[in-house]
This record gives structure tokens, sequence and C-alpha cells, in this order.
């Protein structure tokens, strides 16, 4: 982390000489403008899939009760996706407070072992209790850098936060009409009763089948939801 922070301010030193409008440019527009070329091009599935073999790899290795899932594009069967988007959970964070007390220090944990391995290699988010955005490089497929994201979500809300990052964005919002329809608010957060237009109680659903059965909705398989 220190030598991150000392390039960065190499590098907006620089900035500074040349320029007095890239000087004033964030962290995160600095990040886009170093890796443009690379974070510009789609990803092909087949680095992806060694990309989740790493994420299992290193994360499962840490506990075994540790669920890790590449959602988006990737999830509904699609050649190409922009970026890699993971959700991951443990068995023993299954609320909301449960992520809350110990959530930071999970994500944390798991940062430092992708950085050290080189994996991760510019960080976009530092210190965040639920979600983490950067750049990893997969060693095996010519060291192009590529946007990822590692959302840490509670076992009880697991389900429903994978259904809605698989997406499509028409198929959740499909779903998520036939759940009102029932008395039911769907989103990434969970599954909610409702009564009189409030919410009432979750639902716990660590598998987003569990939702379907809930709403009585017909099952689709990931790639039946690219619509």
């Amino acid at each position: 982390h220190k030598r991150h922070k000392y390039l960065m301010e190499s590098l907006k030193g620089r900035l500074q000489q040349e320029t007095k409008y890239l000087s004033k440019l964030n962290h995160h527009q600095l990040i886009g403008i170093k890796y443009f070329d690379d974070i510009s091009k789609k990803i092909p599935r087949d680095e992806i899939i060694i990309i989740e073999k790493i994420l299992k790899k290193v994360i499962l290795d840490m506990s075994k009760d540790f669920i890790v899932t590449i959602c988006g594009s990737y999830r509904r069967g699609r050649p190409r996706s922009g970026d890699v988007d993971t959700l991951i959970t443990h068995t023993s964070i299954k609320t909301k407070s449960d992520l809350e007390s110990s959530g930071k220090d999970v994500l944390t944990k798991i940062v430092f072992m992708l950085e050290n391995l080189g994996f991760l290699v510019d960080h976009l988010t530092e210190g965040s209790t639920t979600k983490y955005m950067g750049v990893c490089i997969c060693p095996k497929k010519g060291k192009i850098a590529r946007r990822i994201d590692i959302r840490l979500v509670p076992y009880e809300s697991y389900g429903a936060a994978i259904l809605y990052f698989t997406g499509s964005k028409t198929f959740n919002t499909n779903m998520r009409t036939h759940a009102l329809q029932k008395n039911f608010k769907l989103s990434e957060y969970g599954l909610f009763k409702m009564e009189n237009g409030k919410e009432k109680e979750q639902v716990s659903c660590p598998n987003e089948k569990d939702i379907f059965k809930v709403l009585d909705y017909p099952y689709a398989e990931p790639p039946e939801r690219d619509i």
C-alpha cells in the first residue's frame, strides 16, 4: 500500500509539471487513464474461467465455508464480459448486522491475499465493509489489466444478490414485478414480505432457487435470463 501511494503521488507530481488539468484528476480518473486501453477491451470467457479458479482457490483456502460466484454476463453464458463481477458470502455472516461487524476484516484479508499474489494490481476502493473495486491481471492471459468488483453479502441475502447481479435487467424487472404482485419486495439486498406497502420481514434465501420457489416463479437457468 505504501508503494502504491508513493507511485500515485509521483504520478500526480509529474502530471502537475506537465499540465494544470491532469493534476486535478482524482484517484479513480488516474487509474482509468493508466489502464484505459486494457479495461476498454472485453474479457474473453476462457480468461474469466481462469480468474474464477484463482479467486476460489485463494478464498476457499481461507475457509471452506466461503461461497464464491462470478455473476453478470459471464454467468449468463456470454462469450465476453466487460468486467469480473464477483459475489462472496460466508455461512457465519448470516445477516446484515453480521456483515457490518466483521465484513471489513474479511474483505481486507481477501484483498491482501490477492494483492500478495500479484493478482490485484491497483485499487479503486480501500477499507470497505461490503465492496471492493479494483484492477486485476490474469497471469496466464497476456497480462492485460481487467476491472474487478468483489462484493461481500450476508448469507441469507446471497440468493437475491446473485439473482440481481446475474441479470439481465429485463429479467430482473419482470421478476420484481411478479414479486410485488405476490406481496413481496425483491432487490439485491434480499426478499422481503410486504404488508400494507411496507417491509414486514426478510425471507432467508441463501440460494437463488429459494426465491423462485417462494414466489412460485418458473425457474430459468442463467443463460435463459439473457433477454
